[in-house]
């Protein structure tokens, strides 16, 4: 599609024809919508498919985003790979492309694969080894990273049927007194996930496969810790909100004092 130098009005055209053709093989034209112009099949309403306008430098052979062409800009990450979900079966590369939204990198077999590639940190590494759900006994427990903070967490593959989840990363060894899989806790520590019991050995020597004795069973190791109280002063008090009300009690008709209005006192004085 040649790019359009002159701005588009709304009234200037209904369709323009293109050399684009659709999934189905049909011939694709240029529509203008309220977002703007894209391209869309000519057989609408029978076919509904539509693509976004693609600019004349979009995705150039060596999959750099036409900024960089010139070496001003790194290219896309990602570019180059092979698409995650149809690489290995059809070939699909990921390509920079350009959408309304600016540049961004997806497969170069669209629309037959619609993957666009996501940027943020890379998915976690998985356990090398299988570790059984101290929970349900059912799942193995998965590594996760979470969304907001970024850190790494260990969880039930079941999910959302099960919910477990821990800060602790599993060793691969189990506790002899119960199967339960053992953790490392602090430093160099280790834990049972299952009971809470601590482990007689340092989780430098700990190997997958192994089973360890430990401790007596401390189910209270295994809860997280509280959060911290709200500081004095947060705008509660012991006896609810309390916002904009004195605590402070005075002489005179019953002792009490009403809150103030606009900066005047309320309080009642002796024969007043």
């Amino acid at each position: 599609v040649d790019r359009k130098t002159t701005e588009i009005a709304p009234g200037d055209f209904r369709t323009l024809p293109t050399d684009e053709v659709c999934s189905e093989g049909h011939p694709m034209v240029i529509r203008l919508g309220r977002n703007g112009a894209f391209l869309g099949c000519s057989l609408y309403p029978e076919h509904k498919e539509t693509r976004p306008l693609p600019d004349a430098d979009d995705a150039s052979p060596n999959g750099a985003t036409p900024a960089s062409v010139d070496g001003s800009e790194p290219p896309l990450p990602g570019v180059g790979d092979s698409c995650p979900e149809c690489g290995s079966t059809d070939g699909g590369t990921l390509v920079a492309k350009r959408g309304r939204f600016g540049a961004f990198v997806g497969c170069d077999r669209y629309p037959d694969c619609k993957y666009i590639h996501k940027a943020g940190p890379p998915p976690p590494a998985p356990l090398g080894f299988e570790v059984t759900c101290p929970r349900c006994s059912k799942g193995n427990l998965v590594t996760r990273r979470a969304r907001r903070t970024g850190s790494l967490f260990w969880g039930c593959s079941r999910y959302p049927k099960c919910d477990f989840t821990s800060s602790r990363e599993p060793l691969g060894a189990v506790h002899d007194a119960d199967g339960g899989p053992v953790a490392r806790d602090g430093e160099n520590g280790a834990i049972c996930l299952a009971c809470g019991a601590p482990i007689e050995a340092e989780a430098s020597g700990i190997e997958p496969g192994m089973r360890l004795a430990g401790g007596a069973p401390n189910p209270e190791a295994l809860a997280r810790p509280a959060r911290r109280a709200r500081p004095a002063g947060s705008g509660r008090s012991a006896g609810g909100y309390g916002r904009g009300r004195s605590s402070a009690t005075g002489g005179g008709s019953g002792g009490r004092s009403r809150p103030t209005r606009r900066g005047r006192s309320t309080e009642r004085t002796p024969g007043a």
